[in-house]
């Protein structure tokens, strides 16, 4: 079983005017197959319908995608999918006691901001599927109106972060909390199918309310909150409890908007004009074993389909009207377990235990094949494709009946890419591919060929190009240590302290000058105190790091950096795992292994001299590369008034005391200081390097 963080595609529902109007205006401007970049600021897309006006950039004969991923990042775990609105990638995701807020550049991967709190692996209540339901499973709304973006935990922390204010926090409440929500209940009389996931349904935004399904049996199933307040504003009349869908369905019935939602119970349909808003138009029975009608509802106009596996093995199509209520139109015996069906023209398509496109007005099976299992999401693309991403990382294009009406036809498989749950949506936005996983692997592969920001170019300076001398020159104050390529196994620092480098294992001085801890490491006797000393007074410190690493493969995190005792006890680890670096920061807040949380800086290039420095004092956070700030963060903090020298030592390329989290690489130039360089400083420092 898996969440109904995929979907299928139907075409046509109630939009806001505006959408609407932008959305003809476009598709008379432009022809259907044209590229146009587009956002993806909703579940499902712009008009959420998993129908976009962007190309799939396939070229008969030629790769498709057209150039390795841009970009991997881990960005924590759950199957909640990335959104993308303005030119930014936002995501949700658990690790270390904590979901994480992240807005993402999508030419590099790298953090433009986050923002997190204390969170649950699971929900309060929750029961069975562990594996598969961890950590955030709804995925983030965004509001282009107010630039807010809302986030909803498994636990039920709703949430509205301010975009425009680098993810400023808003309003929150929980919904457990405030609504005293009970465990699911056992659903249908098939024994051992009780489950509970806690939340999984993804916000929507309507006009001035943001609709949550809270599931609460005495107050309501959905209930609105004012966006930007977070003030109750109305809760339906149907008081079911919640399903485990991926998110709510906007649909027109007779003229009215009115959104619906898989219940545990029931496909709902509800009102949202005015002081209707939350009356019941349609219920129509679907009970589910496990809660699990994942793939959600699919609509267009005033026709559902609804459909799921376990106890009913099919899909139905449903008619809605505000006088008649619900009415079956036909069903057939083609249930799809996660992917959510998308309408698009005559016919339906979904990706789920094999790809499927089904006639829309009968019912009828028209095509199957390809080799999707239980996890699958798919959309339509403006060129009539069908992108199709599942299983544990297998990506897929697919012709749609329009150019293949008789039989399936694949064009292009790009399998692999990950080896976990594809469970979350594949999303497709401003010429980019996104693809996540449950374990929080997040993929970017572009469609023009583009290639990285971070990716190495031949304006890129070697070791050799380098001006250690000019960056040695006119030490910032604060300095307590320095070494540069080429001053062998000692060096004086700013406060005329001598300190020796001692060589562990194999590592050594280069004929070149450089460290190279390949096979060892090296331990800073001398240094470890008089830092101790002057940090704890400063509550302050800065790391500058010129180094190589010999691959992006190394896991640990491998220790590139550390001021520790052993793998559970330490002042910081500056650390490497895979592409991403990673710090471990000891406060009274953070534990003395400093991992609540460790925090994600940024991406390691392999190939090339990387250049960064790191800051922090009293709960800023601040990561520098080639002297620009690419992450800030208030993530992590406290003093240091909890860091000791019990055991504790400072070495680069391994722990203190040795084992299996020894770093790969050579080291052209370390500092650390003890207080927090300033912008200007660290790009001044940058510039002498390059001179």
């Amino acid at each position: 079983m898996a969440i109904g963080i995929s979907s299928c595609i139907i075409h046509g529902y109630f939009m806001p005017r505006l959408s609407f109007c932008a959305g003809i205006l476009a598709l008379c401007l432009f022809p259907q197959t044209q590229t146009i970049a587009e956002d993806w600021p909703h579940w499902r897309g712009q008009n959420r319908v998993d129908i976009t006006t962007e190309s799939s950039g396939y070229e008969n004969g030629k790769p498709w995608p057209p150039a390795p991923a841009l970009w991997k990042i881990n960005v924590g775990e759950g199957a909640s999918s990335p959104i993308i609105a303005s030119g930014t990638v936002y995501t949700i995701g658990w690790k270390n006691d904590s979901d994480t807020v992240r807005a993402i550049n999508p030419k590099s991967g790298a953090t433009v901001w986050e923002q997190y709190y204390p969170a649950p692996k699971y929900g309060r209540h929750a029961v069975g599927d562990q594996r598969m339901y961890r950590g955030a499973t709804a995925t983030p709304e965004f509001d282009p109106t107010t630039g807010l973006l809302y986030t909803l935990s498994c636990d039920g922390d709703l949430r509205a972060w301010d975009a425009t204010k680098s993810g400023a926090p808003g309003w929150n409440l929980n919904l457990y909390e405030q609504f005293n929500v009970p465990k699911r209940p056992q659903i249908t009389k098939r024994k051992n199918t009780l489950r509970d996931y806690g939340y999984t349904t993804a916000p929507f935004v309507f006009e001035n309310w943001i609709i949550v399904e809270v599931g609460d049996p005495k107050s309501g199933n959905l209930h609105a909150f004012d966006k930007k307040t977070g003030k109750q504003v109305w809760a339906s009349e149907n008081r079911d409890v919640a399903g485990h869908a991926g998110a709510l369905t906007p649909m027109t019935i007779d003229g009215v908007p009115c959104v619906a939602i898989a219940t545990s119970y029931h496909a709902l349909v509800v009102r949202l004009d005015g002081k209707n808003a939350g009356k019941t138009v349609a219920e129509f029975p679907w009970p589910t074993d496990f809660s699990n009608t994942i793939a959600g509802i699919a609509a267009r106009g005033n026709e559902l389909l609804i459909g799921s596996r376990y106890n009913h093995m099919a899909m139905a199509k449903v008619q809605v009207s505000l006088e008649n209520g619900a009415r079956e139109i036909w069903k057939n015996k083609l249930p799809s377990g996660v992917c959510t069906p998308v309408i698009h023209g005559d016919h339906v398509y979904f990706a789920n235990k094999g790809i499927h496109c089904v006639e829309f007005k009968t019912g009828k099976l028209i095509w199957e094949g390809g080799k999707v299992g239980d996890a699958g999401s798919c959309l339509v693309t403006g060129d009539n494709r069908l992108l199709v991403w599942g299983n544990g990382g297998d990506l897929s294009l697919v012709e749609t009946a329009k150019r293949s009406p008789e039989k399936i036809t694949i064009l292009a498989e790009k399998r692999g890419i990950f080896n976990e749950m594809a469970w979350p949506h594949v999303v497709l936005a401003d010429r980019r591919i996104f693809c996540k996983t449950t374990d929080g692997e997040l993929a970017c592969f572009s469609l023009t060929g583009e290639k990285s920001a971070t990716a190495p170019s031949k304006k890129s300076p070697k070791v050799e190009d380098l001006n250690f001398t000019a960056w040695d020159g006119n030490s910032p104050a604060g300095q307590i240590w320095l070494w540069k390529k080429g001053d062998g196994i000692s060096k004086r620092s700013a406060a005329a302290r001598r300190a020796k480098l001692e060589a562990r294992g194999d590592a050594m001085i280069t004929t070149t000058g450089a460290m190279d801890v390949s096979g060892g490491g090296f331990a800073l006797n001398g240094v470890s105190s008089p830092l101790l000393e002057a940090c704890k007074k400063s509550n302050a410190f800065t790391i500058e790091l010129v180094f190589a690493t010999d691959n992006i493969a190394q896991k640990g995190p491998a220790r590139i950096v550390s001021f520790s005792k052993d793998p559970y006890v330490r002042n910081f680890t500056l650390g490497q795992e895979g592409q991403n670096l990673t710090l471990r920061l000891r406060t009274p807040k953070t534990g003395e292994n400093g991992s609540k949380p460790e925090v994600t800086l940024g991406k390691v290039a392999q190939s090339r001299i990387n250049r960064v420095c790191l800051t922090y004092q009293q709960g800023s956070l601040v990561f520098y590369q080639n002297g620009k700030p690419v992450m800030k963060s208030n993530k992590v903090s406290g003093d240091f008034s909890n860091w000791n020298s019990d055991g504790q030592g400072l070495i680069l390329g391994d722990e203190w005391s040795g084992g299996s989290r020894d770093w790969q690489g050579q080291f052209y130039a370390i500092a650390f200081y003890d207080r927090a360089l300033t912008a200007p400083e660290i790009e001044q420092r940058n510039q002498r390097l390059s001179e």
